[in-house]
Formats: structure tokens, sequence, C-alpha cells
């Protein structure tokens, strides 16, 4: 009974490899192109899909596969090992069954996570057969884990897939030939996860409604996402205008002086100044003095380069009074009585040497020639006339700095009298009788 049973077997192994090796090397058919790609079956699971470039079936031989998946690995997420059971037709699990890599599980390398699979076939059913150039779904990836944005794809190649220890470059042969360089990886792969477009248009980026953003308007703060994606900032506030001053009111002629204290919560503040006049240094200067003012309203607008303030400054300009008429006073004597002092308008003041009283102003003539000054006042402004009053030593004619004189008969003679002196004594000294003289005798005295 053994041997019976072993010869049972040993045919049967046989039987075996006389099958496998007429399916391995058998000759290929129409088949050499078998396209790949990846679609979306559902938000967690991924759908392999292929293509032959003619109709597909079992006299076109076993097909062997070799590739990987990749994907962001900043996204996270994982994937599983595949499934081909889930199919009504299950040619695809009989003939080219596909297994998960062992060796490539989730792997990262460079920013980008891998994994890999293969497929080594048995070939078709007699049964089974699909249309040229036509999609097939050969088997579903699971996808698990993924916390952000990731775009799946099928790598033709690249620096970790092609290297020698990982040997996971897409690959593909039929009846034994290698149909690779046929076979094209069509993209462009699929999207899973949260990939939905934030604010700047980033899949599935951090920038939503409420998150910070740039405006790039100087004149904004605390710029924010709003509900329709628009980046919207808070208008930098107008300047803070503390205070102003002037000297107001002013006389006609007076310079005005102008000033603003303001302050700003951003940006460095200018000035700008408006009104009557000439601004010195300029009218850009938060403190002014202005020429030639008028009455009226002086405006002064502040300005942090986003919003202006502005403030009014009323400024009142007196009128000068015209001119008082002091009048003319002497010349006096210096041993005269004071002279009343008079101006015209009444109800001036008077200032100088020798002025004394309050209302009516009196001169003291013993003070010598002095200019003195009568000034007016109407609303605070004033003006003002000088007038000179020349005092002097009066000669006996009462005329100051006169030339009249007492003659030796004691009468005023000379000067503005008109008269003649009486004859001298002695006519020829020039002398009368009493008169001081000089006997040059140094014994004598009272000569």
């Amino acid at each position: 009974m053994m041997k019976n049973y072993s010869r049972v077997l040993c045919w049967t192994f046989f039987a075996f490899l006389l099958t496998w090796g007429e399916r391995t090397y058998a000759q290929p058919g129409d088949v050499n192109s078998i396209a790949i790609r990846l679609v979306e079956f559902d938000a967690n699971t991924l759908q392999i899909e292929v293509r032959p470039n003619a109709t597909w079936t079992q006299s076109d031989g076993i097909v062997n596969m070799t590739f990987a998946i990749r994907w962001d690995s900043d996204a996270g997420g994982s994937l599983g090992s595949p499934s081909q059971l889930n199919f009504a037709d299950f040619c695809m699990l009989q003939g080219i069954p596909l297994q998960a890599n062992p060796g490539i599980d989730n792997v990262d390398n460079a920013g980008s996570r891998y994994r890999g699979y293969n497929a080594n076939g048995s070939g078709f059913p007699a049964e089974c057969s699909f249309a040229a150039d036509t999609w097939v779904p050969f088997a579903r990836i699971p996808v698990t884990g993924l916390t952000g944005c990731a775009t799946f794809e099928i790598v033709t190649s690249d620096a970790y897939t092609s290297q020698l220890a990982v040997n996971s470059d897409w690959f593909v042969s039929i009846g034994g030939t290698n149909i690779t360089a046929n076979s094209p990886v069509v993209g462009p792969g699929v999207q899973l996860g949260d990939c939905g477009s934030d604010c700047e248009g980033v899949i599935g980026g951090p920038a939503g409604p409420g998150t910070p953003c740039d405006d790039e308007d100087a004149c904004t703060t605390d710029d924010l996402y709003d509900a329709n994606c628009d980046c919207v900032g808070t208008p930098v506030a107008a300047p803070s205008i503390s205070s102003t001053t002037s000297n107001s009111p002013i006389c006609a002629g007076e310079v005005l002086t102008l000033g603003v204290t303001a302050s700003t919560s951003t940006g460095s503040l200018s000035y700008s100044w408006t009104g009557t006049g000439t601004f010195s240094p300029n009218a850009n200067s938060a403190n002014v003095s202005v020429s030639g003012a008028a009455t009226g309203d002086y405006e002064v607008s502040v300005s942090n380069g986003c919003a202006t303030a502005t403030a009014i400054v009323e400024v009142t300009v007196d009128p000068v009074p015209a001119a008082p008429d002091p009048g003319s006073y002497g010349p006096a004597c210096s041993d005269a009585a004071d002279i009343t002092l008079d101006g015209t308008p009444a109800g001036g003041v008077w200032t100088g040497t020798g002025v004394s009283g309050s209302g009516p102003y009196v001169f003291d003539p013993s003070v010598g020639t002095q200019t003195l000054t009568y000034t007016i006042t109407s609303n605070g402004c004033s003006n003002s006339a000088t007038t000179q009053i020349v005092v002097g030593t009066c000669d006996c004619a009462g005329v100051v700095n006169g030339s009249a004189f007492i003659d030796n008969c004691g009468d005023c003679v000379g000067g503005t009298t008109g008269a003649e002196p009486c004859a001298f004594d002695c006519p020829d000294l020039q002398a009368n009788i009493g008169d001081a003289c000089d006997d040059e005798d140094a014994s004598t005295e009272n000569d």
C-alpha cells in the first residue's frame, strides 16, 4: 500500500512539473505591454488596475510583477497586504496572486514612505480572458492611519527603489519575456486623507479660516483668513493727538507759535500745518513759527503712514492801534517847574527819565534833555511814539542856552533882549568900579 501511495504522489508531482514547465516557458501571445495604475476605490482603499495592449488569455503566459507604492511620509499612514478575494472574477487571484514584500514594509526614505509588492504568476485558468486596452481591477490595498493628505503612486524607478538591496523598480514580464519598457506606469496617482485645499491652495495645509496670514498691506495688523479665505487685517489706528498749543491771541506783526503732541502705536509720525502765513522751519514740523499770521483756523494733520488725525487751532490776531501823537514840549530851563505831558489819543502811558505820575504824567526838567515815549494799548496790542524835550541853562531873558546877561548897570541885556549894556567905569579895561582885579602884588588881597 505504501509503495502504491508513493507512486501516485510521484506521478502527481511529475504532472505538476510538466504543467508548470509548459506554462512557464510557453511562447508569448499577442500581449507585449501591461500598463499599471492606481485609482481610488474608497476613502481608505487603493485599487490597482492593469491594462493589456491585446486580448489577454492563458496563452500569453505567466506574468510576474514587482513594484512599490510611494507617498509623502509627512502624511503618515501605512499600506496593508493586498486583497484579491473581493472580486466576482477570481482570475487575477488564481493567475497573478499579489503579495506584500516583507522587506519594504512602510519604509521611510528621504521624505517618502514605501510599500513593496510582488506577484509570481501561475497562469490564468483557461476560461479567463481580458479585452485589449481595457483597465482591469487587479488588487486592492487598505490604507490606514493617514494624518494628512497623501498622494499615492506606483514608482517607475527612484533613488530608493533602484538600490540593489531594495530592487523594487517597476518590473513586469509575461511568458518569461521582460516587457517593462513597453508597460507604462500611468499617473497621476491617488490622493487620500485630508486633501482639501487650505486658504493658500495647499492640499491639507494648515492655513484655514482664523489662522494668521499676510495681506501685504503695511497698514493692517493681526491679519487672519476669514470664512471666505480672504486675508483680512485690522487697519492701523490713526495717531492720537493729545494736545495742541499756541501763543494766540497775538498782535499783528508778531510771530505766531503753534505746536502739537501726538502718539502712535505703529510707524513714525509726520506733520502738516495749513493756514495763513509763512511757516518756519517748515509746515512739516511738530512745532512751528508763523510770520504774517491772521485770525482764523490753523489745521494740523498727523499721519503714521497709514491713517491721519487732524486738529484745529483757533487763532486770533488783534490789530495794532494807530501810532499816537505825543505832542511837543520845551525847550525848558533846567530849573523850571515840572512839565505836564499830554498825548493823543488820551489814556496812554508815558515813560522815560524824569517822568513821574500815572495820569496826568509830568516831566522834571532838572534831569536834562530827554527823549520820552508815549504808548497806547488796545486789546493787548500797543503802539508808541517819542518826543524829545530839550533842557538847558537859561539866560537872564529865560532863553535856554541864550546869550543875554546882566550888565554893570544890573540890566538884562544882549541875546534876545535887544538891549545894549551900559558903559564901563574903566572902558580900557572893560570893567566897572568894584569889579575884581589883580594888582600883581603878592602882599595884597581882595584887589
